[in-house]
């Protein structure tokens, strides 16, 4: 939330009219924002007061700073890099599975959301996050990144800023886990992430629903101590 008006410097003022520019202007992650000259001219300041800003924003994860670039709305969204304060969390094994559980609250709605509106585009992109977890797979080679990626992609077709931002946090953590070890494993995986896509495609929401509980029911059987978190 922004600081009151009165009590705010000129960086600030001038950083909360640059964020109001990214929304009006319907920025995305990735996009390009004017120079520092072009800046200072729209907000008329100087290119001092747009510099400090721009630190502003970027300490604020809603900015990057590409050197020889420029500077562009960050993937981030204004995400901290903890915003769940996970890393404090001393007792990794129990934060793997209360990760999990909120995963099964929230991803199988999330994927029956993709069903209806997931468009051609994003089907595509899914449809390449599973290519590339195949070849992985194949290759031996670690895949975790690309899990994490198909699992937002999902969450971002539902349409739901919210739980995009707390996918986003928890795979985040996620993402350190280990890599399934087995061949058996490593199919069921696929064949999971798959199945996923088939329902989004197919438009098919409560097919979508279930195949990504089954896929995270497949994922909690793997972790250590699975048959006490399973019988709660």
């Amino acid at each position: 939330m922004s600081t009151t008006t009165s009590q705010q410097t000129l960086p600030q003022k001038a950083a909360d009219a640059i964020i109001r520019l990214i929304q009006t202007e319907n920025f995305t992650a990735g996009t390009k924002l004017p120079n520092e000259y072009e800046l200072s001219h729209m907000l008329n300041v100087s290119r001092n007061t747009v510099r400090e800003a721009i630190k502003l924003l970027v300490s604020r994860n809603i900015l990057e700073v590409r050197r020889g670039a420029g500077t562009f709305v960050s993937d981030k969204q204004g995400l901290g890099d903890d915003p769940l304060g996970l890393s404090m969390i001393v007792d990794q094994p129990r934060l793997y599975r209360d990760l999990l559980q909120v995963c099964l609250l929230t991803e199988p709605k999330c994927a029956a959301f993709a069903a209806q509106y997931a468009t051609s585009e994003d089907i595509g992109k899914l449809h390449l996050l599973v290519s590339e977890l195949k070849e992985l797979l194949l290759k031996n080679t670690l895949h975790t990144g690309n899990d994490a990626a198909f699992h937002l992609c999902i969450s971002h077709c539902s349409g739901n800023m919210i739980l995009h931002n707390i996918n986003t946090a928890i795979y985040n953590k996620l993402v350190q886990q280990e890599t399934p070890n087995s061949s058996a494993e490593k199919l069921q995986l696929f064949n999971d992430h798959l199945r996923i896509l088939q329902a989004i495609e197919l438009h098919d929401s409560c097919g979508a629903y279930d195949a990504m509980l089954s896929h995270l029911m497949h994922h909690q059987e793997h972790l250590p101590n699975a048959d006490i978190l399973l019988s709660k």
